[in-house]
């Protein structure tokens, strides 16, 4: 294959360590490439060198906050060099895609972005010749999201800036002093929701579709954040009882191996009312 050097960037991903990014990059390592990652949250773009001598930019949106400065990147990317290709992706990504392509980038990915970001690199290599690719979206070519069902990994934490370099504000209620300096750590045990709720963008993004991320890699992630000084985990996944039964299993292998940890979940009232014995459980 030829070289071809890959910049994975977060324009905003709500101010923990950018998962998404982490997880192509764990995807592009097994591979055989050797991406760079690059939070503009905590890290800023000091060093224009990555964007220059990148030929492929992938841009992180998951959340609205991160669209504006995602574009702006691209558009950095493009002076830097004309040549490079960018694609984006994430929640935001899928629900402007139609605004996006031919413009901002030249691909966007919906849905899960590690297999199609893989084909894609592959083929800037030379070791593939079609982008037919479910969820990768050219312009003139929008495809509905692709939801991956296998070959999950944990996220090359490695290559983002420490913990240390985040805050995570919610959780300054639950300090228990001045001198508690905890480290939050965290971890998605699913993509998606089943539910439908109307005002929400990750029904926008992807619909119904739910993507459950083996208790094994989830296992593995989370022994990865206590390695690296975490002691409070905090699940990210946006219904956190989408799967109670799943969840429930990984919080008790969580809690059987650290017992130290305390950690904090997203679900929506009416499953806390109607799942009590789940919650009395967590």
């Amino acid at each position: 294959m030829a070289h071809v050097e890959i910049l994975l960037v977060s324009a905003y991903g709500g101010g923990v360590q950018p998962l998404s990014i982490a997880t192509a990059a764990s995807h592009l390592l097994k591979a055989g490439f050797q991406p760079t990652c690059l939070d503009v949250f905590v890290e800023g773009v000091d060093d224009e060198r990555p964007f220059a001598d990148a030929d492929l930019v992938a841009i992180s949106m998951p959340l609205f906050q991160a669209v504006a400065p995602g574009v702006e990147l691209a558009k950095m990317a493009r002076r830097l060099n004309p040549n490079v290709t960018v694609v984006m992706f994430g929640q935001h990504a899928n629900i402007h895609v139609e605004r996006l392509l031919g413009t901002s980038c030249d691909y966007v990915i919906r849905g899960d972005w590690e297999p199609a970001l893989v084909a894609l690199a592959r083929t800037m290599a030379g070791a593939e010749d079609s982008l037919a690719l479910p969820g990768l979206c050219a312009p003139g070519h929008i495809v509905p999201p692709h939801i991956q069902r296998a070959d999950h990994l944990p996220p090359a934490r490695h290559l983002l800036p420490p913990l240390s370099c985040y805050t995570y504000p919610e959780f300054e209620m639950f300090r228990r002093g001045p001198g508690d300096e905890r480290r939050v750590g965290n971890v998605e045990t699913a993509r998606g929701c089943h539910h439908a709720c109307t005002y929400c963008s990750v029904f926008a993004a992807t619909g119904r579709k739910v993507n459950i991320i083996p208790p094994e890699v989830v296992l593995e992630d989370i022994r990865q954040v206590v390695r690296a000084g975490a002691s409070h985990i905090f699940f990210e996944d946006a219904e956190f009882l989408n799967a109670k039964h799943h969840g429930l299993h990984i919080v008790r292998q969580m809690k059987q191996e650290f017992p130290h940890l305390t950690f904090d979940i997203t679900t929506r009232a009416d499953h806390i009312l109607e799942s009590q014995d789940t919650i009395r459980a967590l």
